[in-house]
């Protein structure tokens, strides 16, 4: 069995100081690849889920990372999720959905994240690969 590098648990947007907590969190998650994160783990509660989902794919496939979401079940709620970062594999596009759950389950879910392949996939995708985290001090608020 492989083992994780390196995993976040995003959860820096939800405490008290929302938007010192927000920025941290969007740093935190964009250099997530660079500092060797393989999984980005988001517990969540709330509700309004398709847009949060979307976000979540993206957010995989943008940082090259893992990314699996628990949300507790109820109306407009539940959706716990997993997303892989591989939206390109043999020159086709592909669904990095692993699983979206329904609103209602109540249940406990199991994934499988292949590692190596993410490690493989990492090494020939270009996503990331021309970031230049330098060259935007300014913006990131970071003189």
């Amino acid at each position: 069995m492989t083992k994780f590098k390196t995993a976040i648990v995003q959860y820096d947007t939800k405490l008290p100081d929302v938007e010192y907590n927000s920025r941290l969190a969007e740093r935190l998650i964009r250099d997530s690849k660079a500092n060797g994160a393989e999984l980005i783990l988001h517990p969540n509660c709330c509700g309004e889920m398709p847009p949060r989902l979307n976000e979540l794919a993206c957010r995989a496939m943008e940082n090259m990372v893992y990314v699996a979401m628990a949300n507790p079940p109820g109306p407009g709620m539940g959706n716990s999720c997993a997303y892989d970062p591989m939206v390109f594999l043999d020159g086709k596009v592909h669904d990095n959905t692993i699983f979206v759950g329904g609103e209602l389950d109540e249940t406990i879910y199991y994934v499988d994240f292949d590692l190596d392949e993410l490690r493989r996939y990492r090494q020939n995708e270009d996503i990331g690969k021309y970031r230049r985290p330098n060259a935007y001090k300014l913006i990131r608020g970071l003189e």
